[in-house]
């Protein structure tokens, strides 16, 4: 039977040292002895410093935190000093444990710092500076952050959400509750989508007030219709920040993550975007439009009969692409692009039309968009509606003309009958001028009828 053992011993010196190991039956005879040669070399000092953690310190108080200076080598470290660096003077800060003071090889010692917190203070943690230890003139050194983490009263109670469903918007509902003494004002609530440091989307919102010991629900909806969701999870990220109603107008900020999983099926086809081209058919583009339509396996399984149809009754559109094969959501070739194009005839009333797209596997429907077109009417196409509004805006220009001229006439300081005036014989004209046009627009009328 093979038995193994473990044996952990040291030396305080370097050099060479033997190590050997007897093996002693039952009746405490030898059995077997071996023995090694073990090299101890010299480990040089060298400081190792625990976190530097101010945490949940209170905004506008003096607060210590403690933490551990030891010395990893065999070798003394005499006249340890620390320095504060990069640290802004507004927190005071001061090392409270006396210095300099020596460590032997393997010594630790507890230090104690002591920061003021502003009343401005963000919440989250984060580093005010670092805190240096030197030693043996210099020639031993170490830097450390000093983090801050302050106490916010201003907090996110709840974070309300299912899991992502590809293709439905995304809602999500933030409690915010005050639990300072003081009204919050100017609350601002930011939400994030991340996938690892990549925002996938955003969104914020603000409240003027929150009341001391009250909470309020915000409520934010995200569409990832056009997203690419290839992973399993992803983190939400919700910050809050706002000012306390007090003379300091203390300023308050937290942030929390959670993270949510993708409601991902085994078979699903989505439509990413659809696109028509041009959305408004003018008479100068011969009806000539065209469709553009993206699609996307976001299932795990790969797909290979998949098919898009455009379509719209009244327009007599029918369109289909078939037979598209599609990678897994994960692999390389999982969607597909393609462009219908149409030419509508010269029967087509203008109106604006909606154009259904659909993508179907299997013969199963899978996503269905609406999209709508607007067709002009069009002059050359002999509608009554063209031909009146030509008229009408004949009409419209004499009419202008007629009425500018009676009222420079009304102006004059010309008396006697309005009969015998020269304004009423030029008004008769104008008048049989207007009867011909009118005339001439009914002839017109009906001559693009009868064709």
């Amino acid at each position: 039977m093979l038995t193994t053992g473990q044996f952990t011993t040291s030396w305080a010196d370097e050099g060479q040292h033997t190590v050997k190991v007897v093996l002693y039956d039952q009746n405490d005879a030898v059995v077997d002895n071996q023995q090694w040669t073990v090299n101890v070399a010299d480990v040089p000092a060298e400081f190792d410093v625990s976190e530097i953690y101010f945490q949940n310190a209170a905004k506008g108080e003096t607060v210590q935190t403690s933490f551990i200076v030891k010395n990893t080598g065999n070798e003394d470290i005499t006249d340890v000093t620390a320095e504060l660096l990069n640290v802004n003077s507004d927190y005071n800060a001061q090392v409270i444990t006396a210095t300099p003071f020596d460590l032997s090889g393997g010594e630790q010692k507890t230090v104690q710092l002591q920061i003021t917190v502003p009343n401005d203070e963000v919440s989250d943690k984060h580093s005010i500076g670092t805190l240096k230890f030197s030693g043996n003139n210099d020639l031993v050194t170490k830097e450390a952050d000093i983090n801050l983490e302050t106490e916010s009263l201003l907090t996110i109670d709840n974070i309300d959400y299912d899991d992502i469903k590809l293709d439905k918007d995304f809602d999500v509902t933030v409690n915010i509750k005050n639990d300072y003494t003081e009204d919050m004002r100017n609350v601002k609530v930011k939400v994030k989508l991340l996938d690892g440091s990549h925002t996938i989307d955003d969104d914020s919102k603000e409240e003027s007030r929150i009341r001391d010991g009250d909470d309020k629900d915000f409520d934010f909806t995200f569409d990832l219709s056009n997203e690419n969701l290839d992973q399993e999870e992803y983190t939400i990220q919700v910050t809050v920040e706002g000012t306390a109603d007090d003379s300091e107008h203390t300023y308050f900020e937290s942030t929390k993550e959670e993270t949510v999983q993708v409601d991902r099926k085994n078979h699903q086809v989505l439509i990413r975007n659809v696109d028509v081209t041009p959305n408004l058919l003018q008479c100068s583009t011969n009806r000539q439009f065209s469709v553009d339509v993206d699609i996307a396996n976001v299932g795990e399984s790969n797909e290979d009969n998949v098919d898009i149809r455009v379509s719209n009754d009244d327009l007599k559109l029918d369109l289909e692409r078939s037979d598209i094969q599609l990678d897994d959501y994960s692999g390389s070739d999982n969607d597909y692009s393609t462009t219908f194009n149409y030419q509508l005839t010269d029967a087509v009333e203008g109106d604006k039309y909606p154009l259904t797209v659909q993508v179907y596997r299997n013969g199963d429907l899978q996503d269905e968009q609406e999209v709508t077109i607007d067709v002009a009417d069009c002059l050359s196409t002999g509608t009554d509606k063209g031909s009146v509004d030509l008229g009408s805006g004949l009409n419209a220009d004499l009419q202008n003309k007629l009425n500018e001229y009676v009222k420079a006439r009304q102006q004059s300081t010309v008396q006697g009958s309005f009969r015998e005036s020269d304004a009423y014989t030029v008004l008769l004209g104008i008048l049989v001028v207007l009867a011909f046009v009118a005339v001439l627009l009914t002839v017109a009328v009906l001559i693009v009828k009868k064709r």
